[in-house]
């Protein structure tokens, strides 16, 4: 029996929503970016393992390292630039792990300040900073407090919507879709 003056706690406990994890998320990702690329058409243009000639021509510069041909990277130093570069910027070990995962596939295709001011502005952050600040953060983890499959889903379906209507959506757009549906298979 249960004394009459102590509280009964009736609710279940709390489900732990794991933190995203660098390796688990890169992986992933890498799986769905697909190898060497050069298309005219494509704005990325030369692209090895997600990482654009631009992209690594700034690492390059920023690590003091000589220019590399995109296509000479090896997986590690496209990890270790994802990580540096994206990763670190949305703070995905800080997120619940299916969001982190939402705004790092957000993140490849249109860099990580990009990914989230889109998140802020469906959190309606304001003002839309592009930075993945506290309240930021707190937001994410309030929008996720019951489990974070939910949010993360509405991301990725709002980043859908986003590439269908993108200029190059036509050439582009059913690759960049099943790219984010193989990233929504991966939520529990």
């Amino acid at each position: 029996n249960t004394p009459s003056n102590v509280p009964v706690n009736n609710q279940a406990p709390k489900k732990q929503i794991p933190r995203g994890n660098f390796n688990k998320s890169i992986n992933l990702m890498l799986g769905l970016e697909g190898g060497k690329t050069d298309e005219g058409t494509d704005r990325g243009g030369r692209t090895n393992y997600g990482i654009t000639q631009f992209t690594l021509d700034a690492w390059n510069k920023k690590n003091k390292l000589p220019r590399q041909d995109v296509f000479t990277i090896t997986s590690e130093k496209a990890k270790q630039i994802y990580k540096e570069e994206y990763w670190n910027l949305i703070r995905g070990s800080e997120l619940p792990k299916n969001v982190a995962n939402a705004i790092l596939s957000m993140a490849l295709t249109d860099g990580p300040q990009d990914a989230i001011r889109f998140v802020q502005k469906m959190l309606n952050i304001k003002p839309v900073s592009g930075v993945m600040g506290p309240i930021t953060k707190q937001a994410i983890w309030d929008k996720s407090k019951n489990g974070d499959a939910v949010f993360a889903k509405a991301i990725l379906n709002k980043q859908i919507d986003r590439y269908q209507q993108d200029e190059q959506a036509s050439t582009y757009g059913k690759g960049w879709t099943n790219r984010v549906e193989k990233v929504k298979d991966t939520i529990s």
